[in-house]
């Protein structure tokens, strides 16, 4: 109960330069400067009820009577500690930002920094505090993190007679640090998260290929598989003489993409629109994992120059094996893991407003025909045929999309 009502205060300031100090230069029109700072609870931390103790019923129940006739009796018993100390999480964020607009309203550019740190994280099953006799431990808020970014929008617009034209651009950057999570102690202290990103991968790093027997077996011992000539050959990263999970190490981006960009011209002239939108992300690692027989019995074109002992200097591509394997070369490492940016014809329409005189005798205030098309391309490195925006849920592409359309207004 002591628990449920917090106090989340916030201040915002904002100075307008050109009001105060720039009043006379007439081709500034805005340029502001302004600031906030704010503590935020956030009480969508699961369910709502982590403060009562847990009883559960088993399903085989105990023993009783002749051993050679036993009876069995459910029972109903503790299963789970209450934690009266369950809050919510807190924000303090931070901004500061920027906006100008310039020659009556044509290049206008806002800039915003910003950074946040989000503490009294649920965490749901502590790690570093199992208990040994049976109980589940109660969900503690002990999680911190830290998160920074910019956010950048530049405009500009200009006429050139009847030919009207603008473009705006956006970009934003966000990156975040896990300050504190609970996490076993004997873990390794290259693989905790403390330090990481949210959602950044976990695998092996590589050295190149298994040479041939001989490579193998003066190499660390692979306790994932027996290798064979042309597999990848792992990093003993712990020096411990063996490959095993105490070798994986966080690589790569996050799963989230660090950038998001777009882009968005448009070209007006007598009547006749073309509006388009290109939309991008970079510094984002996939996290789908390739198997050798990723597409049933077919294979990818990027495979062909595999390793084999004629191609072992200029291979690209791990041996094939004659069943696929699921193991080696296919464990989650930093030779297979993805680049999963890209750039995205998002939007095109074209669009024709007919002319005033002409829908006039129609009784017409409005009438367009327009042709719009929606994911129309995408430039990527990413392998296996999948969308890069969509490979880390379903697999499935967005659709492509064409509609031809007409707007009448009476």
């Amino acid at each position: 109960k002591s628990k449920r009502y917090g106090f989340f205060p916030a201040v915002s300031l904002g100075y307008s330069i050109h009001e105060s100090l720039l009043r006379d230069v007439s081709w500034i029109d805005i340029l502001k400067i302004r600031g906030s700072y704010g503590i935020v609870g956030n009480d969508k931390i699961g369910t709502r009820f982590l403060y009562l103790n847990d009883y559960s019923v088993t399903s085989g129940g105990v023993q009783f009577g002749d051993v050679n006739s036993l009876t069995g009796y459910p029972i109903i018993y503790h299963s789970r500690i209450g934690n009266d100390q369950v809050t919510w999480e807190k924000g303090t964020k931070r901004n500061i930002g920027f906006e100008s607009s310039f020659f009556h309203n044509s290049l206008g550019l806002t800039i915003d920094v910003f950074d946040e740190t989000r503490r009294d994280i649920l965490i749901s099953t502590p790690q570093s505090r199992l208990v040994q006799y049976g109980e589940s431990y109660p969900a503690i808020n002990i999680g911190k993190v830290y998160n920074k970014g910019y956010e950048i929008e530049l405009h500009y617009g200009h006429n050139f007679g009847e030919l009207i034209t603008s473009i705006n651009f956006q970009l934003s950057y966000s990156k975040n640090k896990i300050l504190n999570i609970d996490e076993p102690f004997a873990k390794p202290e290259y693989q905790k998260q403390a330090g990481k990103s949210i959602g950044q991968i976990q695998g092996y790093l590589t050295q190149g290929f298994y040479a041939d027997s001989l490579d193998i077996a003066t190499s660390p011992v692979n306790t994932l598989g027996k290798p064979v000539s042309g597999d990848l050959k792992y990093v003993d990263y712990n020096k411990d003489g063996k490959i095993t999970s105490d070798d994986m190490v966080f690589m790569g981006y996050p799963s989230t993409p660090q950038y998001n960009y777009s882009l968005a011209p448009t070209i007006s002239w007598k009547g006749f629109t073309i509006d388009l939108m290109f939309q991008g992300v970079a510094q984002v690692s996939s996290n789908v994992r390739f198997t050798e027989n990723n597409n049933g019995n077919n294979f990818f074109d990027f495979q062909l120059n595999r390793w084999t002992p004629e191609t072992a200097s200029t291979a690209t591509w791990p041996t094939l094996h004659s069943l696929g394997n699921a193991f080696i070369s296919y464990k989650t490492n930093d030779y297979l893991l993805q680049n999963a940016s890209y750039i995205k014809f998002r939007n095109a329409q074209i669009s024709w407003q007919i002319p005033t005189k002409w829908t006039s005798r129609l009784k017409l205030s409005e009438l367009q025909i327009y042709f719009n098309g929606q994911n129309l391309h995408t430039w990527s490195k990413f392998r296996f045929g999948l969308d890069p925006e969509m490979a880390s849920s379903s697999g499935y592409p967005l659709s492509r999309v064409y509609n031809v359309g007409l707007k009448v207004q009476f």
